[in-house]
């Protein structure tokens, strides 16, 4: 995270903290923090009387200057360690400077789905989702059963114009289930806005990584207006569980459509449509 807005304010204040105070209050203690913090620790001052410890990578090096500078300030060298690193190559390479498991996990990214590899002998381009897959299964490795963690996810839909993933994830939802949403979101007819199909796609990858692995508890989807771009905020509230069984189609497809959508516009204006609605209209904003 590297820039900051009313509207960003509004979503650590009003909806992320709810996650996190619930998530204290059901586990008796403050959070681990792991993610994307920024030199200005803005979420990390907001949540302050729920953090615990942080570990926060910086990727941009011009930018620790001022990291350490805001670690002073604010008082905050004995909670925060930080690392100067492309967080992607820490998570996919098993970094052991990362230490699971993590209460909370928050990954504000500038850019969308499609991440840039730069490490020699790796694929030029890889999905964020195989990440998240990971951190998903290093959690489930030392998280024990009935142990739960908060996974924050923001991604930019406007950024990034290969969007092979959405079309494959919603020909792949076609095939297994008759959803009227997923023949909208993948009809040529329609104006289907990138947002929409991340704030469809990215919720189903993840109900399918936490099969057998997690319950998801809670979850929120927020659609803002950035400075420049429409951005996507999502909240998952995990629980570890012993071998669940639930059918995805019936239960977490299901949840998305009944889902109430968080709409933001940049004067901080809340809308909430129903995600049946979100998911088959050309313009939410305007509903």
């Amino acid at each position: 995270m590297s820039y900051e807005s009313e509207v960003k304010k509004i979503i650590r204040i009003k909806h992320d903290l709810c996650f996190i105070k619930k998530f204290c209050e059901d586990n008796s203690k403050k959070c681990k923090y792991f993610g994307l913090s920024g030199p200005d620790f803005y979420d990390i001052l907001d949540w302050d009387d729920f953090i615990e410890k942080v570990l926060t990578v910086e990727y941009n090096e011009e930018k620790i200057p001022i990291l350490i500078k805001n670690l002073h300030v604010n008082n905050l060298e004995s909670r925060v360690n930080y690392i100067q690193d492309d967080i992607i190559k820490l998570i996919i390479e098993e970094d052991p400077k990362i230490i699971y498991p993590y209460d909370l996990i928050n990954f504000d990214f500038l850019g969308t789905f499609i991440y840039q590899y730069k490490l020699k002998f790796k694929k030029p381009k890889m999905e964020r989702i195989e990440v998240f897959k990971k951190l998903i299964e290093y959690q489930y490795r030392f998280l024990k059963v009935d142990e739960s963690f908060l996974f924050f996810i923001t991604l930019n839909s406007q950024r990034g114009k290969d969007i092979t993933i959405f079309e494959n994830a919603l020909k792949s939802l076609k095939r297994d289930y008759n959803i009227e949403e997923v023949e909208w979101l993948i009809s040529k007819k329609n104006k289907v806005t990138q947002y929409q199909k991340i704030a469809y796609i990215l919720p189903s990858l993840i109900f399918k990584s936490c099969l057998n692995k997690f319950n998801l508890t809670n979850f929120k989807i927020i659609i803002y207006q950035g400075k420049k771009n429409i951005m996507v905020h999502f909240c998952f509230y995990l629980k570890k569980v012993r071998g669940s069984y639930l059918n995805f189609s019936d239960i977490n497809l299901k949840r998305l459509s009944d889902l109430p959508i968080i709409l933001i516009q940049k004067s901080g204006k809340e809308l909430k449509i129903r995600g049946k609605n979100f998911f088959s209209s050309e313009d939410p904003f305007k509903i």
